[in-house]
C-alpha cells in the first residue's frame, strides 16, 4: 500500500520539463513523510541514469495508455492520488477509485493553449476544436477531484471562479469550509523556521466559536504550491566565467513569441557605442529554435555575439547557468504569463546569478524577482540597454558581476520548503468527500 501516488503527465529523466520536474521533486521530498509511488510515462528513461535512479526514496513505475493496468493497480493500493495535465482524461477509471484525488492545476492549460495554438494552428475551426477539448478535460478535472493545487494567489482566484461556475462551490462546501481551504490549496512561504512568533492577541476562535474548544488545534490554510528548485542538484564547484561577460538563456522561444529582438537591438547599440566589443560579450541560447535566433541576430547586426546550442541534459543546464555572468528570462506578453510563474525562473533563482527578464510583465514572476532582489525586469530596448551597460561596467571593474539576491526569500522556494506544508496537509486529510465532487 502507498500513502501517495503521484502521476506525472510528462517525462522523467535528464530532459524533463516543468511538469516532470515538479512531479519528481514533490515525490522525492514527500517521501520523507509518506510512502510514495511515482508513475511516469513509459517513454521516460530515468532508470538509465544513475544520478536519477540510485537510492530513490520512492517507488518508480512506468505506465502507458496501452497498458493502463499499472495505474489501476497502483491507484487501488494508494490512499491519495496526485495527478496533473491530461491524466484524468487518459485514464478515466481513476475517478472511480476509493483514493482521495488531488488535481495539480499549476499549468492552466486551456488558457495557455489559446495562445500556443494561435500561431501554430492557422484554421480557426481547428483551434476551436482543440479549445473545446481542453475545456472538456479541464472541467472534468474540476468536477471529479477532491482537492486542487495551484501556483499563485491569482491562479487561486481563477480556479475558484471555474469551480463556482461548475457548482463545486456551493452551500454544502461553504458549510464545510467557508474559506474554501478544503477545496483549493496554497502552500505559504512567508514564515521561516527562525522567525519569532508574534505575541498572541485576543482570541477570536478557540473558546469563542461553537464547537471549538480551548485546547483544539486551529489550522489557518492559505493555499498555492509554486514550483521550486533543489539546491543539491546544482554543481557546487562552478564559478562565473571571467574571460567574457556571458548572458545565458535556457529554454524555448515558442516560435519566436518569446522575442529576443529588443535585447538584440540594445546590444547592437552598446557595440556601436564601444561599451564592449564582440570579444567581451556573448549571449548564448540552449534548446531554443536556432533558425529564429540566427535570423533575428542577423537582422540586429549582432551574429558575432550570439551562440546557439542544442538541448542539453537538465543537470548540465544548471552548470551552464551557474557559470554565467547573468541569466536571460524571455517572456511572452499574454494573459497566461501574467498569472503564472515559469519553472525556469525557479531554476535561475537556484543558480544564484542576476536575472534579466524581458519584457517586464506585471504579475507574480516580476514580483518575485523584485522581492528577491534577483535582479531586473526590462520593459523595452532602452531599459535592457541601461541594465546591460550598468552590469558590464560593473563586471569590468570587479572582474565579475556581483549577485545581491536575498537568500532568505529565495530559500522559501526550495523543494524541501515547498513540500513541507503540503506534507502536513496530506497527513491530515480526511476520507474522500464523494458528495462534494459532482453536483
Amino acid at each position: 500500500m502507498y500513502d501517495l501516488l503521484v502521476i506525472s503527465d510528462d517525462v522523467a529523466g535528464e530532459k524533463m520539463a516543468g511538469p516532470g520536474i515538479r512531479a519528481w521533486e514533490l515525490s522525492k521530498t514527500l517521501a520523507r513523510h509518506f510512502k510514495v509511488a511515482l508513475a511516469v510515462p513509459d517513454y521516460s528513461s530515468p532508470g538509465s541514469d544513475p544520478a536519477f535512479s540510485k537510492d530513490l526514496p520512492f517507488g518508480l513505475f512506468a505506465y502507458s495508455q496501452a497498458n493502463p493496468a499499472v495505474l489501476k493497480d497502483l491507484g487501488t493500493k494508494s490512499r491519495i492520488i496526485l495527478f496533473q495535465g491530461y491524466i484524468l482524461s487518459k485514464f478515466p477509471f481513476l475517478k472511480d477509485l476509493a483514493a482521495y484525488l488531488i488535481c495539480d492545476l499549476y499549468v492552466p492549460f486551456p488558457l495557455e493553449n489559446l495562445f500556443v495554438h494561435r500561431e501554430k494552428v492557422p484554421r480557426l475551426a481547428d483551434r476551436e476544436f482543440i479549445h473545446l477539448n481542453d475545456l472538456r478535460v479541464y472541467n472534468d478535472q474540476l468536477l471529479h477531484a477532491d482537492h486542487f493545487l495551484c501556483a499563485s494567489e491569482r491562479q487561486r482566484d481563477l480556479f475558484a471562479g471555474s469551480l463556482l461556475s461548475l457548482d463545486r462551490i456551493n452551500p454544502e462546501i461553504l458549510d464545510l469550509s467557508p474559506s474554501l481551504d478544503d477545496l483549493i490549496s496554497v502552500v505559504p512561504f512567508g514564515i521561516t523556521p527562525d522567525d519569532e512568533p508574534e505575541a498572541a492577541g485576543e482570541r477570536v476562535i478557540r473558546g469563542r466559536r461553537p464547537g471549538i474548544a480551548e485546547g483544539d488545534i486551529v489550522l489557518l490554510w492559505g493555499g498555492v504550491i509554486p514550483n521550486g528548485f533543489d539546491p543539491a542538484a546544482y554543481p557546487p564547484d562552478v564559478a562565473p566565467r571571467n574571460d567574457r561577460f556571458v548572458l545565458t538563456c535556457v529554454g524555448r522561444l515558442y516560435g519566436g513569441r518569446r522575442d529576443p529582438s529588443p535585447l538584440f537591438s540594445a546590444v547592437r547599440e552598446l557595440l556601436d557605442e564601444r561599451v564592449f566589443g564582440p570579444a567581451d560579450f556573448e549571449i548564448r541560447f540552449f534548446g531554443a529554435e536556432k533558425d529564429i535566433i540566427r535570423k533575428r541576430a542577423a537582422a540586429a547586426g549582432i551574429p558575432d555575439v550570439v551562440r546557439c546550442h542544442d538541448e542539453i541534459p537538465f543537470r548540465e543546464s544548471l552548470r551552464k547557468q551557474k557559470e554565467s555572468s547573468a541569466l536571460l528570462l524571455l517572456r511572452w506578453p499574454t494573459a497566461g504569463e501574467s498569472i503564472a510563474i515559469p519553472g525556469k525562473l525557479f531554476e535561475y533563482l537556484g543558480a544564484g546569478r542576476p536575472i534579466l527578464s524581458i519584457p517586464r510583465i506585471d504579475g507574480p514572476s516580476d514580483d518575485l524577482i523584485k522581492e528577491a532582489d534577483a535582479d531586473a525586469g526590462a520593459e523595452n530596448r532602452e531599459e535592457a540597454k541601461r541594465y546591460l551597460k550598468q552590469w558590464f561596467l560593473e563586471y569590468k571593474e570587479k572582474g565579475h558581476l556581483p549577485y545581491h539576491g536575498r537568500e532568505e526569500i529565495i530559500r522559501r522556494y526550495t523543494r524541501e520548503r515547498q513540500a513541507a506544508a503540503l506534507a502536513f496537509r496530506l497527513d491530515h486529510l480526511g476520507p474522500p468527500n464523494g458528495a462534494s465532487r459532482t453536483p
